[in-house]
């Protein structure tokens, strides 16, 4: 688990695009960095910049790389749902795992 600022720091150094968003009861940013993963940081603390928190990085396929967007749900089971214009896809984070649905 790395700190969000050095995270930011890291990205600056290369193309990324940051979104935010809630994920459960959280503010959530997915950080993608080039083109080719992406961090989920999460704020346990709201207000507290010390508290966010990477929970997972997801590895992108080269079909649909940056194209990405996070709904920012997520189910009992853990798994995070994503979209790809018309295409929605669940990543399991256990297996780091993406199925088609």
């Amino acid at each position: 688990m790395g700190k969000v600022g050095e995270a930011l720091l890291i990205a600056g150094k290369g193309d990324f695009c940051l979104k935010l968003g809630v994920l459960e009861s959280d503010l959530c940013m997915f950080l993608d960095y080039e083109k080719t993963c992406a961090d989920v940081w999460i704020m346990k603390d709201y207000g507290v910049k010390e508290s966010w928190t990477k929970i997972y990085t997801i590895n992108f396929s080269n079909d649909i790389s940056n194209l990405w967007f996070p709904l920012f749900f997520k189910s009992h089971k853990g798994e995070v749902l994503l979209a790809f214009r018309s295409i929605f896809m669940i990543y399991n984070p256990k297996d780091d795992s993406i199925r088609y649905w």
